[in-house]
């Protein structure tokens, strides 16, 4: 009856968590709901044993009521009563402790390890930030429901070990200890899920992975115990135990058994009877009033308040307040009533303290980097990927802007101003770095229960505000001071409104850049502009160089350029005079020439050179020009003077030119004798000089 009310109890249990963590969505209380299905598969088990071993009891009366019978002088029995053979119910028995027993065992195990492996969404190698973890929604009426089967669970269970200190119930401490453990996961998610609402970070977290490492280590420890049962000797008579039958689990269950094995382990070390020492028994009868003195002398020592250099306290009796508001225990030693009575609170209102705005949110490791011994997150670019608060992104006017809307047109953000047209706005990823000290501990300590997180809102709020008016340009360049001034003004009146009892020491911009996707563009930008500037050096460059190779330097490159165009507008002009032509070729000429004062000096570079070239160019033409000239008069003169004999001796002299590359022919024969030559004549270049000179 007792495994049939433990199976229900189980089951109910398991159903109530699983609902709950379904509808509270909590990885922990589902965590817990894994834990207690297990508990289905012992108690059935536990079942079938103790029905079985009943009818055993009822087989084995039958075969003392026949063999009673038969010593009576009754008829004897068609079979044999001691042959085990005949006792079905005791085979059967036997059967069970041998295969079902062990079989559940394994299945309980590979049950353990099937829950801590699959279906989590995370791995146990994985740390605390590399997940999301989902927390308890409602958690008032979730503690309360938790903190019920936990009672209720832990209560049966005490319930079944009290049974199984009977000899022939021993094993129903398997199921006891089992839904012990399942009490113990249940205090730990009321637990965590207490420390959540708090705000402790993680708290259900840890919880989740404790339960299901609890899981894994029960799985093997069911298997060791599934192991080392082939090697335990067993005593004829003796209740074995099965292998499901958690050793570490009954430590909840029994935590009296904890002392008495710490006794005989003593004991049994030191080889004698310790816990019958006389120090033992001084120890055991002095304990309790050792106890109660130490607990004095806490209550005692909570009446001494000790308030450090730069701190301050209140006092509350019974909830109320004992000093006015402005007024605080300054440093020094005091007295008051004992806790609960009284009870100091205190804050350091001389320590400055530090509050970011944006900072890096479930940074993996690769994020920070190691020097000189200090851990310190690594420098990132804006073009790089990285995962920010989502309040850190706000919105900046582009161009700066002091009333416009921000609303919501197809999912995407639009601005607008007084007349309704759309504006241009962008977003930057923003972290601002904020100190302040506690000016007012009265307001510190009771206006809020959680100042610091009512400044970090405040101050998201103003920093949106305030970042919507302000130009992106001021952001990222020179108006950084003015922005930091103007925040802390802002920031420090909305907390003096609030009565938040701090004062800001330091507010400043620590980051300011635009998001991911939009530092690719702006990257573009900053390489154009860099291309451009690169462009326009060369481009400055080769006009130097230019201009100093055209005319020796720029300055008389320009000069000179500037001459040639008033002369060209000169010439070019209506009213253009010839003093004013020659002046302007004159001033052209003088850049390039020089003067005669060295007033100003010859241009340099290729105009220098090309004016050197034309001018030996031309100082050679005319030299030759002048040779010529002077060959021809004198060729005059001797033509005038013998006109006949001038040619023949042009002709003779042309002819060794002429015949220099015409084959020869010299005949030696008589002249009397006619020699005839047969030729190709092609005349080429003839010239008459008239008749032959005769042999006279």
């Amino acid at each position: 009856m007792t495994a049939y009310v433990g199976l229900t109890f189980q089951i109910v249990f398991f159903a109530v968590i699983a609902l709950l963590g379904y509808f509270t969505k909590s990885d922990a209380i589902l965590a817990a709901a894994r834990w207690m299905l297990g508990g289905v598969i012992i108690w059935p088990v536990l079942a079938i044993v103790y029905g079985q071993r009943r009818r055993v009891a009822a087989e084995r009366l039958e075969v003392a009521e026949l063999k009673r019978q038969q010593e009576a002088g009754g008829a004897a029995p068609i079979f044999d009563t001691e042959d085990e053979a005949y006792l079905v119910e005791k085979r059967r028995l036997n059967w069970v402790l041998r295969w079902l027993v062990p079989g559940a065992a394994l299945t309980l195990a590979a049950y353990h390890f099937l829950a801590a492996f699959v279906g989590w969404g995370w791995s146990l190698s994985d740390s605390l930030q590399d997940h999301t973890w989902r927390v308890t929604q409602n958690p008032g009426p979730a503690m309360a429901f938790v903190g019920g089967v936990a009672f209720l669970a832990f209560l049966f269970s005490r319930y079944a070990a009290g049974m199984a200190r009977v000899g022939g119930w021993r094993m129903i401490r398997a199921g006891g200890s089992y839904l012990a453990g399942n009490a113990l996961s249940c205090l730990i998610v009321l637990v965590a899920i207490a420390l959540q609402k708090y705000e402790v970070p993680h708290a259900e977290a840890v919880a989740t992975y404790a339960i299901r490492i609890a899981m894994l280590v029960v799985g093997i420890e069911f298997i060791a115990n599934f192991a080392l049962d082939f090697y335990r000797p067993r005593a004829l008579g003796q209740e074995t135990r099965p292998a499901f039958d958690s050793r570490l689990l009954a430590m909840i269950s029994e935590p009296g058994g904890i002392a008495r094995s710490i006794a005989d382990a003593i004991n049994y070390q030191f080889g004698f009877e310790v816990s019958s020492t006389w120090f033992y028994q001084l120890l055991k009868r002095a304990i309790v009033p050792m106890l109660a003195f130490g607990i004095l002398c806490l209550f005692a020592l909570s009446s001494v308040l000790i308030v450090d250099a730069d701190e301050q306290a209140v006092i509350e009796r019974f909830g109320r307040r004992l000093q006015a508001p402005g007024e605080a225990l300054g440093p020094g030693l005091y007295f008051k009533a004992p806790w609960p009575i009284d009870k100091a609170y205190r804050a350091r209102v001389q320590q400055v303290r530090t509050l970011k705005i944006g900072t890096l949110a479930n940074a993996s490791e690769d994020a920070f980097e190691v020097v000189d011994g200090r851990r310190r997150p690594k420098p990132l670019l804006w073009g790089e990927e990285h995962k920010f608060n989502p309040e850190m992104m706000v919105i900046v006017a582009s161009p700066e802007l002091t009333n416009y809307e921000v609303t919501t047109e197809e999912g995407a953000p639009v601005a607008k101003d007084d007349g309704g047209r759309a504006v241009a706005v962008g977003l930057l990823m923003v972290s601002v770095e904020i100190q302040y000290c506690v000016d007012d501990l009265h307001g510190y300590l009771y206006t809020y229960r959680d100042p610091e997180k009512v400044v970090q809102a405040i101050a998201y709020q103003v920093l949106s505000d305030y970042a919507a008016g302000v130009d992106v340009d001021r952001f990222l360049g020179p108006g950084r001071p003015e922005i930091n001034t103007t925040l802390r003004r802002i920031l420090q009146k909305r907390i003096d409104e609030q009565g938040l009892g701090i004062k800001l020491l330091f507010v400043g911009v620590q980051e300011a850049h635009p998001t991911a996707e939009v530092a690719k563009a702006f990257q573009e930008v900053v390489k154009a502009e860099r291309e451009k500037r690169n462009l326009i050096e060369n481009a400055r460059g080769m006009a130097e160089t230019t201009l100093t190779t055209t005319a020796g330097s720029s300055e008389r490159a320009i000069q000179l350029d500037e001459a040639i165009q008033e002369m060209q507008n000169l010439e070019n002009g209506p009213d253009a005079t010839q003093e004013a032509l020659a002046s302007a070729q004159k001033k052209v000429d003088d850049l390039l020439l020089g003067t005669p004062d060295k007033r100003i000096p010859p241009a340099g570079g290729e105009a220098a050179e090309k004016i050197a070239e034309e001018q030996a160019d031309a100082l050679e033409r005319v030299t030759e020009k002048q040779s010529e000239l002077t060959l021809f008069n004198a060729e005059l003169i001797a033509y005038e003077a013998s006109p006949k004999l001038y040619r023949y001796r042009k002709y003779l002299q042309m002819l060794p030119e002429a015949v220099e590359d015409i084959r020869k022919y010299v005949l030696a024969v008589d002249p009397r004798v006619h020699v005839i030559v047969e030729y190709e004549k092609e005349e080429k270049g003839v010239i008459d000089i008239g008749e032959p000179p005769s042999n006279k």
